[in-house]
């Protein structure tokens, strides 16, 4: 269900029942008052065959090969979404739209089917250190809109999605092993990529397919162990990811960036074994994470961006008994960072953005025991 302002007597008349939904929608209220519930039931049927396998071609030189089947079937039965009052009463029915029943249905079904794989190579130098090239095709079925409410044309039933990939990098142990450098370079083509587009003036969210899009990007891991006690880890990640063609309620956004892909992101953690206590141990571990700035729809509307920002978060704990329990204080988003972590686009028709805001400074104790 969807709840615009059912807590507001609408029209004034001392009740808030379904006559405020109705008198809302006489006096332009874009649906105050109302309530917008949807039901259906979804049957889902995947089948796949699949092989995987390795062989070495020399000491050194790894062959690795898979290959794999997917046929899909889906039934989405008894589609119904109706306007209701704000106490429930059934007032429209909008999907399928049945100006007499207002408990008509709709149904939808798709069938899909695919064959994916992967080959890659493994060079493992005479360090023991590995380098690798990898080349795969991964698959998505197609889906059903669940978030179908206000009209029939969001009942839509999406394409299969697929992704090819590119891949060559590096795993390696330097220095006894006291520090681990892993490395990739990567490069993925989407097609017929699946997002929710939520039109800003009617509300309507259909599933919709873009049409192709390409990521470019790398990644660094570093572990290290200067002593005992501490180890260190960081990461560092660069993503160039642009729709490539994709057409959306008529405007062309090829070249847009896609949702939830910051150019830049990095990571940075230490655990420290403090000070032993006895048989028990005072514990550390700190962590930070970096993320540029993104955008969460496809159009890339500059108000809603997320600007770059950094979390951070801390536990201390002591454990005891050789190792039989433990107590723990913690805190999540040390420095109380605003930030949001999805968008919708609403202003033109409800005069507001929609979004979601990340969890603030969290922080608790805890305790286990283990036996």
């Amino acid at each position: 269900e969807l709840r615009l302002f059912n807590d507001i007597d609408i029209n004034l008349d001392g009740a808030i029942n379904f006559q405020d939904c109705l008198d809302g929608l006489d006096g332009g209220l874009g649906g105050a008052g109302c309530r917008f519930g949807n039901q259906f039931d979804q049957d889902r049927k995947s089948y796949a065959a699949y092989a995987d396998t390795s062989y070495a071609l020399t000491p050194a030189v790894k062959l690795r090969l898979g290959l794999r089947y997917t046929k899909d079937k889906g039934d989405q039965k008894n589609f119904v979404s109706q306007l209701r009052g704000p106490e429930g009463v059934p007032l429209a029915n909008l999907i399928p739209g049945d100006p007499v029943n207002l408990d008509a249905t709709a149904s939808r079904s798709l069938s899909n089917q695919k064959v994916t794989g992967r080959l890659g190579l493994d060079f493992t130098l005479a360090n023991g250190n590995l380098l690798y090239v990898n080349y795969s095709r991964g698959y998505r079925s197609g889906a059903f809109n669940a978030q179908a409410f206000f009209d029939s044309s969001e009942l839509t039933v999406v394409k299969p999605e697929t992704i090819t990939s590119y891949e060559a990098g590096m795993k390696s142990q330097w220095l006894d092993d006291r520090l681990q450098l892993n490395l990739s370079v990567f490069r993925f083509t989407y097609k017929n990529q699946q997002v929710i587009d939520v039109d800003p003036i009617t509300l309507a969210q259909p599933l919709k397919n873009l049409g192709s899009s390409r990521v470019s990007g790398a990644e660094l891991e570093l572990v290290a162990r200067p002593v005992q006690q501490l180890t260190l880890r960081g990461g560092m990640g660069y993503l160039d990811a642009k729709l490539r063609s994709a057409t959306l309620r008529g405007e062309d956004l090829r070249g847009k960036r896609l949702p939830n892909a910051p150019k830049l992101t990095a990571t940075l953690s230490g655990d420290w074994d403090v000070v032993q206590v006895g048989n028990g141990q005072v514990t550390l571990h700190m962590d930070g994470s970096y993320a540029g700035n993104q955008y969460f729809e496809p159009f890339n509307v500059r108000r809603m961006r997320q600007d770059s920002y950094v979390l951070l978060n801390a536990r201390l704990g002591f454990t005891g008994g050789d190792g039989a329990w433990e107590i723990a204080g913690w805190v999540r988003n040390l420095t109380d960072k605003f930030y949001i972590t999805s968008a919708a686009d609403l202003l033109g028709g409800f005069g507001f953005d929609y979004t979601h805001r990340g969890a603030p400074r969290t922080y608790g104790v805890e305790a286990s025991y283990h036996f």
